[in-house]
Parts: structure tokens; C-alpha cells; sequence
């Protein structure tokens, strides 16, 4: 006797409610187990003064290769905002974090100059390293910190 191998089902929803606000989720989920796999959400906002806020949040299950066990679970939050200064400079942050193990993965803080032929600029960034934290125990190591500076050219 064989058994059918099902395959499984993704599936993306974008919505734009208005102007200002959009909702995303996408989703897998496998028959074979009825679970979900993955989920991605995100909700943003920009209001009249180009505000940026954005709100993620993802869930992931990796199966493992037998298709009986999580082998891992991703459960993390992902906040954003840009907000402008004047009419040339922006502030602008983001944080990653991961609510399983109850620490952040990602997180900067900057400011951007954005002028008729260019744009700089200058982020704070605290980021952890994965590949160090898999091979030392020490979470004060497992973090690079680093200032960032872009130059963007326009018009080339």
C-alpha cells in the first residue's frame, strides 16, 4: 500500500485598508500534521506627517526531517518607526526580539539627511552575533555593536 505524500498549503494576504494603515499575514501549514508551520504578520501605519510605524510579529516551526517533532520554534516581535525631524532630517530605530529567549536580536537607532542629490546616514546598531553565541556562553559577547554610515547617491 502507498500513501499520498500532501503537500503543503501557503498563503499571503495583503490588505491596504486606507492611506494609512496596511495589514499582511502570510501563513504555511501542512496537512500532514494539521499544524501551523509559519505565520508572518505585520501592521503598519503612516500618518499625514510621513510617520512610520510598523509592527511584526513572527512564529515559525521547523519539523524534523521524520515529520514527528518541532525541532525548532521561532516566536519573535519586530518594532519600527521613522519620523521626521524638519524637511531634511529623519530619526529612525528599530528593535528584533525574540520572545522565546527573551532577548532582543536586532536593534539600531539613527538619523537620516536626505538632500536633493544625496542621503546620509548614521545608525547605531547592537546586533547579535549567532555565530558567536552558538560557541561561547557568555551573553555579553554575543553582541557586536557597530556605528553604520551610508552615502546614497540620487539621480545615477
Amino acid at each position: 500500500a502507498t500513501t499520498a505524500v500532501k503537500s503543503e498549503l501557503a498563503g499571503q494576504l495583503p490588505l491596504r485598508l486606507n492611506d494609512n494603515i496596511s495589514l499582511s499575514c502570510n501563513t504555511l501549514f501542512t496537512p500532514e500534521t494539521d499544524k501551523l508551520i509559519s505565520v508572518k504578520r505585520h501592521r503598519g501605519y503612516r500618518d499625514d506627517h510621513k510617520r512610520l510605524f510598523n509592527v511584526g510579529y513572527r512564529f515559525v516551526r521547523e519539523q524534523d526531517q521524520f515529520n514527528t517533532t518541532t525541532a525548532q520554534t521561532i516566536d519573535q516581535l519586530d518594532l519600527s518607526v521613522t519620523s521626521p525631524i524638519n524637511a531634511q532630517w529623519n530619526f529612525m530605530g528599530r528593535v528584533f526580539y525574540d520572545l522565546d529567549e527573551k532577548k532582543e536580536l536586532d536593534t539600531f537607532i539613527g538619523f537620516e539627511y536626505d538632500d536633493c542629490c544625496y542621503r546620509l546616514r548614521v545608525l547605531a546598531q547592537h546586533r547579535l552575533d549567532s555565530k558567536l553565541a552558538a560557541l561561547v556562553n557568555d551573553d555579553k559577547l554575543h553582541y557586536d555593536w557597530r556605528i553604520i554610515f551610508e552615502v546614497e547617491l540620487k539621480g545615477l
